[in-house]
């Protein structure tokens, strides 16, 4: 996919490029530490 660059840009501010989460990559952070939540089995 092409990019065009920012829509908007900010004096002194670099952008940052990051890739895209992953389907339930944070799901055990969430239900863990957010949530408070214990794995059953």
């Amino acid at each position: 996919m092409k990019v065009h660059g920012e829509t908007i840009a900010i004096s002194d501010v670099k952008p940052i490029f990051d890739r895209a989460l992953l389907l339930g990559e944070h799901t055990d952070y969430v239900f863990g530490e957010l949530l408070v939540l214990e794995e059953t089995k």
